[in-house]
Parts: structure tokens; sequence; C-alpha cells
């Protein structure tokens, strides 16, 4: 079997079968040339969606070894740009090998349970990201493991593609004789920072270890699905479109408490003595209102085939994007939802009941400071001229509609330095932080010699809430900003 990707109107292999590879296919190669090769393989058109999706699983299913794992984004050759789509996996079993009974054990482990779903893989262990990706590709060996006495010298006989040098990088090289990695070893570093650039020193120094290589663990983003079984098989439409709007009710609670948007949905019908009818839908931005979605499900939903009955209903948002939450306020009121007049007589009841002096409005104020991004006048002072004065152009900037006059301090515990903490106590509560967005770094200069650097979160914490937390670097401290309400 031959996969192939078509490039500059041209078709070459970008996977292909074991057999195709003993016939002399290899990747990057001539769609044309290949057939000729291997008569008998079929050609598949590339799709890199499914793939992804499949290494997505992959990864999941590689949790049970260790709870940090990563979709390798490097591309499968030096000359990988015909098909640049993930094709590993990598692991960080630090901490956790002696569980398995040491790293050689967990490699035979992994090469089983790979070769039980009918995968041939090449495995490697080493002391960096680099360095086991090198060996798992370049290696003579289809399971190696070295520590970091033995780098260089692993390291060294490998071609100076398994650096992962960019291509063009590579026939440089190529031309002045350097093919191994050895070759770089008796060369100075300054001749190559002007020959090569700092691409080719920081490759190095991460597959050696001298420079750190940070790993983003692959996370499973939970898929927001509600379902409402029947007593038993309906064929009343009334039925089926009640307890689908309220199942449209449920998922639009849910996706605005995790600030999500629905891009995409499916809704399922499940009948007893047919396949599940199961209708897709999509969205031009993403949508959280019960009362817009359920606007396009209706019609969706009486069109569809009930069979002899339907036993349950389920909508699932297959999948989501952020939404930014809008405030209402009343600085925000448009024209389009309210007349100039209706603006005037509500404004007129308020002074008349409260006092110009008693009501204030919040207007922008020019600063990336986020406690001096705004400041107070009496609303009497802009509502005299027009009501038109009420509607300032606030920043485009996700902040929360609750930000604290002074920030609270807060105990977070971070994997990794300037990461977001994974829980968080806060107000005599001790919580899981399940999501999060940043960091947003912002300087404030307080004199002209000193200056305090923050790195503001977005977080989720167990119990719904989400919250803006900074870490301030030059003090070390944790501090809660502000909340969504």
């Amino acid at each position: 079997m031959i996969i192939s990707v078509e490039v500059n109107q041209r078709q070459h292999v970008a996977r292909c079968c074991p057999l195709a590879m003993a016939a002399g296919v290899s990747p990057a190669m001539d769609i044309s040339e290949a057939v000729a090769l291997c008569p008998q393989a079929e050609v598949h058109p590339w799709q890199p969606d499914i793939y992804r999706q499949n290494m997505e699983k992959l990864a999941q299913w590689a949790g049970r070894f260790s709870p940090r794992v990563m979709i390798d984004p490097t591309p499968h050759e030096v000359d990988a740009g015909f098909c640049t789509s993930p094709h590993g996996l990598l692991i960080d079993a630090s901490g956790t090998e002696h569980l398995h009974g040491g790293c050689r054990v967990l490699l035979c482990r992994i090469r089983q349970a790979l070769n039980e779903l009918g995968f041939s893989a090449r495995l490697s262990a080493a002391p960096t990201i680099g360095s086991a990706w090198a060996l798992a590709h370049y290696g003579a060996e289809p399971a190696a493991l070295i520590d970091s006495a033995q780098l260089p010298q692993a390291l060294a006989p490998l071609p100076i593609a398994a650096l992962r040098l960019a291509h063009d990088i590579c026939l440089n090289l190529y031309a002045v004789g350097i093919i191994q990695i050895k070759h770089l070893f008796n060369i100075q570093r300054n001749s190559l920072l002007e020959r090569f650039g700092p691409h080719l020193l920081r490759c190095m120094d991460q597959s050696l270890g001298q420079v750190h290589e940070d790993m983003e663990p692959f996370t499973v983003r939970p898929v927001l699905s509600v379902t409402q079984p029947f007593d038993g098989p309906t064929t009343r439409l009334e039925v089926i479109l009640a307890a689908m709007e309220q199942l449209v009710h449920q998922l639009a609670e849910q996706l605005m408490q995790r600030h999500q948007g629905a891009d995409e949905l499916d809704m399922v019908l499940t009948r007893p003595h047919h396949e599940s009818n199961i209708k897709k839908m999509s969205f031009g931005r993403p949508i959280q209102n019960p009362h817009r979605m359920w606007t396009v499900l209706r019609p969706c939903l009486e069109r569809m085939h009930l069979g002899s009955g339907v036993e349950a209903v389920a909508l699932i948002a297959v999948r989501t994007s952020p939404v930014t939450p809008q405030q209402t306020h009343i600085s925000r009121i448009h024209a389009s939802s309210a007349e100039p007049d209706d603006m005037r007589e509500l404004l007129d009841r308020l002074i008349n009941q409260w006092g110009g002096r008693r009501l204030w409005l919040s207007a922008p104020e020019a600063s990336h400071i986020p406690e001096c991004t705004c400041r107070k006048e009496p609303i009497l002072t802009s509502a005299q001229c027009d009501s038109t004065s009420l509607r300032v152009p606030w920043p485009p900037l996700d902040r929360p509609s609750i930000v604290f006059d002074k920030p609270e301090p807060a105990q977070c515990v971070a994997l990794q330095p300037d990461h977001p903490p994974h829980r968080l106590r806060w107000r005599h509560g001790n919580y899981a932080v399940i999501s999060h967005t940043g960091p947003e770094r912002i300087v404030t200069h307080r004199t002209l010699i000193s200056q305090h650097t923050r790195d503001y979160f977005k977080l989720q914490l167990e119990d719904g809430r989400w919250l803006w937390v900074y870490h301030a670097l030059e003090e070390d401290r944790w501090l809660v900003h502000g909340l969504w309400g």
C-alpha cells in the first residue's frame, strides 16, 4: 500500500507499507516511479485530518505508560516537505520508569503493546528529546537505550539529518563534506554560526542536552455531549422535539461554563431496528446561544427519518472553539439593541431616582496595566449631550468581568517553571485546574530603574469558575486579579 500526497501539481509518496519499502519505494519519491517499482501496490490519497485523529487516539492510548505524552511535530525525514504530518510519539518517562521495572523493561512493554495493535515501531530511550528522536529514526538498533555519558558517542556516527535540521541546511552541509554528526564536533562554533546560522547550533545543543527543550504534553479534549433516553421507542415528533430542545439548553449551558462555542454538532437519533440517524451541522462562527442553536437544529430534526421509533436522542459538540465572554453593560448598548429614545428614557429615570452624581460610567484609559485601564466619571456628564456617548470603544481584550482592586494572594503548584499551575489554593479552598490559557506577559514600570513582570493565566477551576491569575516573576508570587462572573 502506498499513500500519496500532491505537491506542486505532482504526486509524491507520503507513507508506504513495509512490502512497498522492500520493493524500493521510499517517502518523497514520485508516485509514477513508486508504481513502476511496485506495480501491485494500492495507491490512496493522503488524508491529514484522519491521520491526525488517529495519532491523537494513539497518544491517548500511550498515557498508560506515562502521563506526559506528546505527538511528535517533527517531519518524517530531512526532505519531508512533502508530508509534514506527525508520525511518532514522545513519551517522558522521567520519574515513572521504576514503576515498570526500569527503562529497558518499559521499552519492551511498549514495543510488545504496539505489536499487538498491529504497529511496527522503532523505539529509543535517551536523556534528551533530540537524542531519542535521532536514535529512533537513524539508529542501528530498533530499540536503543543510552545514558548521558554515552550520548556524544551514540550520536557521532548518525547522519546530520538526525539533528532535525531543515532541508536547505542539510544540503549546505553535504556540499562541504559534512555528512555525520561527528564531523560537526571538530568545527568551531563561531564558524558554524557564521556559515549556517543559529538553527544548527540550537539543534546540536538540544540533542546533547546543553539547551533545555520543552515538551507540551498531549491533553485529551473532552467531548461535550448530552443524551435523553425514552422509556421505549417513540414516533411522536412532538416528544422528540421537546427532548431535543431540552438537550440544546443543557449543551448551551455547558458551553457557556467553559467559554466555548460549538463549530460543529452531531444530532443523533438512536433507532432500535435501524442504524442511528446522525445529522451533522456546521456553523460559520462558534455558537452557544440556545435559541440560535435551536433555530438551526429544529428544521433539520423535523426532516430526519424516525424509522420504526426512536429510543434515545443525543447532541454532541464535535468541534468547539473559545468564545470571549461578553459582559452586559450599559456602555455597550448599541443602537441596534436599543433606540436612542429608550436609552434617554432609561437614563432619565435612573438619574431622577438615584441622582446623576451617584451613577458612574466606566471608560477605557490608554494603559496596558490592568488596574489602570479604566477610569470612572459621573454618567450625567457623559449623557448630557447624546446617548451615543455611552458607546465607548473598549479594546478587544479577554478581560474578566470582575477585577479586584487589590490582587489576592494564592498558593499555586506548577509542574514546570513558566507553566500554568495545576492546583491552586485561594480563599481557604484547594482547587484543581482543569483548563487554562496563557501566559500573557505584562511588564509594569514602577520607577525608571525597576520593573515588575507579570505572567497572566486564565484558569478554570474544578467547580467551573474562571480566574485571572498572574505570576509575579521578580517576587515569585501568585496572585488572583479577577474572575469571570
